[in-house]
């Protein structure tokens, strides 16, 4: 199975827009084979790590000063993205090299029912 990253980094925005009770933003999700991805990498990336298995403390600790506006929290999203891999902030599984703050995307997305 082949992931488009973009389109599941836009699914995962969405998703960790509706755990942290904020509207989410207007993007269409991607086919449900990235979703899929989607929650493997997540699972994936909780299980290496060993960090929280809790998705409210895990939107938490991912949105902590967080903007509500769905635009400016996507921009954030975006920002904190870069800002990660600019300080090195990052972590492989299976594979892929992800920022932290995408690895805490993919996982709260593994832990969301």
């Amino acid at each position: 199975m082949s992931l488009d990253r973009r389109e599941a980094l836009r699914l995962i925005v969405a998703l960790s827009v509706a755990a942290c009770s904020a509207p989410p933003p207007p993007l269409a999700l991607p086919p449900r084979r990235h979703a899929a991805a989607a929650r493997q990498i997540g699972q994936a990336w909780l299980k290496a790590a060993g960090v929280m298995t809790d998705a409210q403390a895990l939107a938490d600790a991912l949105g902590a000063g967080a903007p509500a506006e769905p635009a400016a929290f996507t921009a954030w999203i975006r920002e904190r993205h870069q800002a990660d891999l600019a300080a090195g902030r990052t972590t492989q599984v299976d594979g892929w090299l992800l920022s932290l703050t995408e690895a805490r995307l993919y996982g709260l997305y593994a832990l969301l029912p």
